[in-house]
C-alpha cells in the first residue's frame, strides 16, 4: 500500500488510506464519487493520528467517534512482519490500537474504513479548507488545552466564571484571543464503539453523556508563553476540582486537543497480560473518591 494512496474499493463501500494522507487528500478523492468518511474536522489533520487516538467529526453525533469506523489496521511489527488487525485477525491489537496515540515500535502501511453516501449543500473538502484557515501572520502563539465534565449545567456555568477570571488575569498579553468551546460528547457518540470490538480507552454508552471542553489561546510573544501555560494548568485543575464537587468530573481526555502537559492516560487504563499472552487493558479508578476530595476541599463549601 502506497503510504499516500486513497482507494476506495468497488462497492464504494470501504476505503483504503495510507497513513502519510492528510484529511484533504481523502476528501479530494472521495469527494468527486459523492462520498465521505467518518474522519478530520480540518483539512490539515493528519489520517494516522486521529485513527489513532479518537478523534471527532462532523458526523460523529450520528456515526460515533472516526476510530470506530476503522475495520482494518495493516501493520508492520517490531519483527518485520506485516499483519492485519481487525476483529477476527489479532483483535487485540486491533483493539488497542484504538485510542493509543503512537503505538511504540509500529509502523502503519494502510487503514481500512467504511464510506458513507451523503447528501450535502458543499464539499466536505471546503469545510476541512475553512476550518483549518489560518489566523494572524504567522507569528500568533496558539495552545490548546482540554478537559471533560459530564454533563451539568452548573458546573459549566461556574467554569465559565473561571474562565471569565483567568482572562482578566491575562489580559496584559498583546492581542489575546481566548475562545472556550463546548462540545457534546453523547452516549450516542460513544455507544459505536463496541460495534468494531471497543476501544483502547474503554469508552461506551455506560458513561453517560458528556461535554469536552476545548480551550484554543492566541497570543503573541514567545516571552509570554510561561505566563500562558501556568495560567491554563492553574485553570484546569480549579476546573476539575469544582467538577468533583459537582458530580461532573469525568477522566476523559480528549487527547486531539491535550496540551503537551496533560496525561490523556493516567489511570484510566492499564495494560495486563493474560495467560495466553495476549493483551488486554484493565480499567482503574483514580485514587482520590469524590467524598474524599469534597470533604479535603475549599470548592465544596
Amino acid at each position: 500500500m502506497v503510504i499516500v494512496a486513497v482507494v476506495p474499493n468497488t462497492a464504494n463501500t470501504l476505503v483504503a488510506v495510507g497513513p502519510g494522507n492528510r484529511w484533504s487528500d481523502v476528501n479530494s478523492v472521495l469527494d468527486p464519487l459523492n462520498l465521505t468518511v467518518v474522519g478530520g474536522r480540518s483539512e490539515t489533520v493528519g489520517v494516522g493520528g486521529l485513527l489513532l487516538s479518537g478523534g471527532m467529526s462532523f458526523w460523529s453525533a450520528k456515526y460515533g467517534q472516526p476510530y470506530d469506523h476503522v475495520f482494518n489496521y495493516e501493520i508492520v511489527l517490531a519483527n518485520g512482519s506485516i499483519v492485519d488487525a481487525n476483529a477476527t485477525s489479532h483483535p487485540d491489537i486491533y483493539r488497542a490500537l484504538k485510542g493509543v496515540a503512537s503505538p511504540p515500535e509500529a509502523v502503519f502501511a494502510n487503514f481500512s474504513g467504511d464510506v458513507l453516501n451523503t447528501y450535502r449543500v458543499d464539499s466536505l473538502l471546503n469545510f476541512t479548507i475553512e476550518l483549518a484557515a489560518p489566523t494572524g501572520n504567522g507569528t500568533v502563539r496558539k495552545a490548546f488545552v482540554t478537559t471533560t465534565f459530564k454533563n451539568n449545567a452548573e458546573n459549566l456555568q461556574r467554569f465559565v466564571v473561571l474562565c471569565n477570571t483567568t482572562i482578566r488575569s491575562l489580559n496584559s498579553i498583546p492581542e489575546l484571543q481566548f475562545i472556550s468551546s463546548y462540545q457534546p460528547f453523547g452516549q450516542y457518540i460513544s455507544s459505536h464503539a463496541n460495534a468494531t470490538g471497543g476501544n483502547l480507552l474503554g469508552l461506551d454508552a455506560s458513561d453517560g453523556d458528556r461535554v469536552l471542553v476545548v480551550l484554543t489561546v492566541q497570543r503573541q510573544g514567545i516571552e509570554n508563553d510561561d505566563t500562558m501555560t501556568r495560567a491554563l494548568q492553574k485553570l484546569i485543575k480549579d476546573a476539575n476540582e469544582l467538577a468533583v464537587c459537582l458530580c461532573a468530573d469525568d477522566d476523559y481526555l480528549f487527547m486531539n486537543y491535550a496540551s503537551t502537559w496533560q496525561d490523556v492516560y493516567g489511570e484510566l487504563v492499564q495494560p495486563i497480560w493474560s495467560g495466553s499472552g495476549k493483551l488486554r487493558w484493565n480499567s482503574t479508578q483514580r485514587s482520590c473518591s469524590r467524598k474524599e476530595f469534597r470533604e479535603a476541599s475549599n470548592y465544596c463549601s
